[in-house]
């Protein structure tokens, strides 16, 4: 027999025991770079500040509405929407009988290992070597717990998912995307557990690639070189803030989500004196 239990103490990384010292401190601003720029340059809407944010922060759960979306379908919408929005449906999809989240805990459960996963064929300790997360949506905290992470041979490369504004054309975001799948295959190759996939760097002259089309070019990218099997994929993206939005990242590969423009905006409401 092996001692499986002991691999998992020494080697398994669970990202609720790390304690950075500091966290991951919000995009940085000057006086021209108000925060509703960077809410409007990321769609976020005043239905979003008002509506979608402070239930899930007061009451731990999305806000009641109509079961269904009544809105326009993207597609035929002439209004610029977000990628998140060509996934949704227009009637309601429930099971019957509904899930139980607290008698049904054990299939549920969100917690995942993420990381390099070794072969299969092969049973070591070194396959212990990966990072446990409660739920995939992670925290200010959390997110520089990630990138500060250097125990059992994890490494994090951050790789910027943005593009000049202005320039190259109708090819600069098909450029965009083939530099961050090359820097994503450069970064496994020097030894990289982690990528860390970011648009924070937008601003006036930097657009964001879409956070969706980035994670999904990146895992698909990384599928067909035979390499998602050795990082984990997180996003950090300012425009992915609904559970809608998390669940469409989750399906396109991503294996951890950081929403720093909702933790801003919700930062930003407390300032106000709103209930959040």
């Amino acid at each position: 027999s092996r001692p499986y239990g002991e691999w998992l103490d020494k080697n398994m990384i669970r990202l609720n025991n790390l304690n950075p010292s500091i966290k991951r401190a919000l995009a940085p601003r000057d006086a021209e770079d108000r925060l509703s720029n960077r809410l409007n340059m990321h769609g976020f809407s005043v239905e979003t500040l008002d509506l979608l944010l402070p239930p899930m922060v007061n009451n731990k759960k999305e806000a009641l509405g109509s079961m269904g979306i009544d809105t326009p379908l993207a597609c035929l919408s002439v209004k610029p929407r977000s990628p998140f929005d060509y996934f949704k449906q227009l009637f309601a999809q429930v099971t019957n009988p509904p899930m139980d989240s607290i008698r049904e805990e054990i299939v549920m459960a969100m917690e995942c290992p993420i990381g390099p996963e070794g072969n299969l064929l092969d049973i070591s300790p070194t396959q212990c070597r990966r990072l446990v997360m409660k739920q995939p949506v992670i925290d200010p905290v959390q997110a520089q717990a990630i990138l500060s992470l250097n125990t059992n041979g994890w490494k994090t490369v951050e790789i910027d998912a943005t593009y000049p504004r202005g320039r190259g054309g109708a090819d600069a975001l098909d450029a965009a995307l083939k530099r961050i799948c090359t820097q994503a295959s450069e970064a496994i190759s020097s030894g990289a557990t982690a990528i860390f996939l970011t648009d924070r760097a937008a601003g006036p002259e930097l657009l964001p690639i879409p956070s969706l089309i980035a994670c999904g070019a990146v895992h698909q990218h990384l599928l067909r070189t035979k390499e998602r099997t050795r990082t984990a994929l997180i996003i950090e993206g300012g425009d992915c803030r609904e559970v809608h939005d998390f669940c469409c990242l989750v399906g396109f590969g991503a294996d951890a989500i950081y929403p720093y423009m909702a933790f801003e905006a919700l930062v930003h409401l407390h300032s106000q004196g709103k209930p959040v």
